[in-house]
């Protein structure tokens, strides 16, 4: 046992060792998977391939190293014609409860996004790699498991438990090293003995030749069922295969995870009483389906609330360091707006370079596993993701400005109101000439034009990939577009940013489109296979120089005043933030990865969108009434009240629709959000306009 273990703690150091063990894990379990299809299989015809669609569809749920192995196994799953959906998370995942803040926090969010995927995905099997955060008692993990097999059973689901690669047990794991040993490893020996059979009560009707074998577990010898598979062929069609058949171990002895095959078990059959769910299958050392993501560098094992986003996936939201820059960036401009920090506008900046990054992730993502992107899918989760929380605060501003607002107030809310419903209010204040910089005190809407050039990013862009995305370069495509178009935006910001009023240059969509740009550039796979080749030590010190060179521009840059702002400033700003993404995403374990990824600058970022549309209205209608607070104390009175709201909307309002869950289950969310526009519709109808310079007096009149 002892050799074993030290075995164990120098895997990471040996990356061929680590390679050989996720594609093991990987290949198996498409081999298990695909050869178990309900209706019809691939098959071979004189050196031709055949794929036939099967109704089999798998939904695969892990951490960020199931979420690294996705992209090759979806790939040879969908080749066998089987649907794959991925879920694993970027950071970390369990479905095991420890107790502990940590693991109760990510179990929750983990047994959330499971319920969604299966109600819209129905799959025929939940797939599920077991995680670093897989603490816990033997009875706590076993509790997770059945409570696995009870909800796929229920979905008419089978369950296939497939182990993960090693780790090494740094200081983050050490505490919970006892406790990671409980849970289900692969076999430490398997002997084979001769003879076979056929399998008699696989799952969906499997039928290949197995053979028997025994293995050692603690003190008792037990006996299991494995089926002798062929791998994938290279085309994707599947050799004969079956799944594992097991029988119930009278006793189970904890072992130490090391890299296996799948562990398979229908929801139908009863979970063993032990910690292990199953037993897993014997290694047939199938064939790799692509090489597996590279092993940590300086053979060291990061946690995985810091490793990179997923190849396939260039970025999503869940990133931990991702939430952080979001957090920075919505505490810039909240300074900025209060007069207190002068460049902090350049926060907005940030935004749009993360949503180009994440929303281009996403795209190209989808285009490389279903073969195209579905606009109309796309669409619908933005609405869903920014619409509800914007009619929400639209309306309420609406309402509260007529209540406590000035006259001039009321009458430009009710002016802007049609813009900001149409996602244009940016192109309504450079037609009208309302400069940005000198204006936006008396429009309690000032603020929303970003929210306007996000929106038509997001309708313009998402055709963009769906056309160049295609074929074997769509990526490059997609990199070269991007590209191209940020140099144009550079162009005609320099061109524009010469004006008197460069209000044009500063909010028009086809000028700050080099910030989305440039987030898209980073999300493409050149630039994050770039990225992914910088060792750590490297990375780590422009990842630090990069954030201070931001955070310098944000205190010393003078608005509009700024020299060079328009003549290149804001694009170099743009880049700057982009290169630190991508280094922050695709580099594990950067210092700077880990402060943004901290619990305050985390919870910031994810009411980032409502509390930036809390801010300014709350801005303009409480900050005259707490003079007597003086500056600063006024300042923090009006961020408080709007982290509330934003909070208060972010889970009354925003999950529950983007989620669907709670009172937002069913068709409810979207009744609830086009009654809410309605309402705001209403408003605009019945509230009186003011009449301008009523109650004065005209001086010609008193000659």
């Amino acid at each position: 046992m002892n050799s074993k273990r030290k075995s164990r703690s120098r895997a990471p150091h040996r990356p061929a060792r680590h390679a050989l063990g996720a594609v093991a894990a990987v290949a198996a379990l498409g081999v298990a998977l695909v050869g178990c299809g309900e209706k019809g299989s691939g098959t071979r015809d004189e050196g031709k391939s055949t794929t036939a669609s099967t109704d089999t569809k798998v939904l695969w749920v892990g951490d960020s190293i199931a979420g690294a192995e996705a992209p090759a196994l979806g790939a040879a799953l969908k080749a066998s014609g089987v649907a794959f959906k991925d879920s694993s998370s970027d950071g970390g995942g369990t479905i095991v409860d420890s107790g502990e803040k940590i693991t109760r926090m990510i179990s929750g969010d983990t047994w959330k996004q499971l319920a969604k995927d299966i109600e819209s995905f129905r799959p025929t099997v939940v797939a599920y790699q077991l995680t670093t955060y897989d603490w816990g008692s033997a009875g706590l993990q076993r509790a997770a498991y059945e409570k696995l097999v009870d909800t796929a059973k229920r979905a008419g689901a089978d369950v296939v438990l497939v182990p993960s690669p090693p780790i090494k047990i740094d200081g983050f794991y050490k505490q919970h090293e006892a406790q990671m040993r409980t849970a289900p490893g692969s076999p430490r020996t398997w002997r084979a003995r001769a003879g076979a059979r056929r399998c008699s009560s696989t799952p969906r009707g499997c039928g290949a030749p197995t053979t028997r074998r025994r293995r050692r577990c603690g003190p008792r010898t037990v006996s299991t069922t494995a089926s002798r598979a062929r791998p994938p062929s290279p085309s994707g069609s599947p050799g004969n295969s079956a799944s594992a058949r097991t029988s119930r171990p009278r006793r189970w002895t904890p072992g130490p995870r090391r890299p296996g095959p799948a562990t398979s078990a229908t929801a139908s059959s009863a979970v063993p009483r032990d910690a292990a769910a199953v037993e897993p299958m014997p290694p047939h050392r199938p064939a790799p389906l692509s090489a597996p993501p590279p092993p940590p560098p300086h053979g060291r094992t990061v946690p995985a609330r810091h490793r990179a986003a997923r190849p396939g996936a260039a970025g999503r939201a869940h990133i931990a360091a991702l939430d952080g820059l979001r957090g920075f960036a919505v505490v810039a401009v909240l300074l900025f707006h209060a007069g207190h920090l002068s460049g902090g506008f350049l926060g907005v900046d940030l935004f749009f370079v993360l949503s180009g990054y994440l929303i281009t992730g996403l795209l190209l993502g989808e285009a490389a596993g279903r073969g195209r992107v579905a606009l109309g899918a796309f669409w619908g989760r933005r609405v869903r993701r920014l619409l509800p929380a914007l009619c929400c605060v639209v309306v309420v501003t609406v309402a509260a400005t007529w209540a406590w607002g000035s006259a001039e107030q009321l009458r430009f809310a009710l002016d802007d109101l049609p813009w900001v419903g149409a996602q244009a209010v940016n192109w309504h204040y450079i037609a009208e000439q309302i400069g940005y910089w000198n204006a936006s005190d008396t429009r309690v809407f000032a603020h929303l034009w970003s929210i306007g050039v996000e929106w038509q990013f997001y309708l313009a862009w998402p055709l963009v990939v769906a056309v160049a995305a295609r074929g074997r370069w769509g990526e490059r495509v997609v990199a070269v577009l991007a590209g191209a178009g940020a140099l144009v935006c550079l162009a005609l910001t320099v061109s524009l940013g010469a004006a008197v009023d460069t209000t044009r240059a500063y909010e028009g969509t086809d000028t700050r489109g080099a910030a989305l740009l440039l987030g898209a550039l980073v999300a493409t796979a050149p630039v994050r296979g770039l990225a992914r080749r910088v060792p750590r030590r490297a990375a780590d010190p422009v990842c630090l120089a990069l954030a201070c060179g931001l955070a310098a521009a944000w205190a010393v840059t003078e608005g509009e005043k700024a020299p060079l702002l328009f003549q290149g400033g804001l694009f170099a700003h743009s880049l700057a933030a982009a290169v630190l993404i991508v280094l922050m995403a695709q580099v594990p374990g950067t210092r700077s990865a880990r402060l943004a990824g901290g619990r305050l600058p985390r919870g910031l970022g994810k009411v980032s969108y409502s509390l930036y549309l809390w801010h300014w209205p709350v801005y303009l209608l409480l900050l005259p009434r707490l003079t007597a607070l003086g500056d600063l104390g006024g300042t923090a009175v009006a961020i408080g009240v709007s982290l509330v709201a934003a909070a208060v909307t972010t889970r009354l309002v925003e999950d529950p629709v983007r989620l669907r869950t709670g009172w937002a289950r069913g068709g409810r969310g979207p009744v609830a959000v086009v009654a809410l526009a309605l309402g705001g519709a209403v408003l605009w109808v019945v509230v009186p306009e003011p009449v301008m310079g009523a109650g004065t007096v005209d001086v010609d009149q008193l000659r």
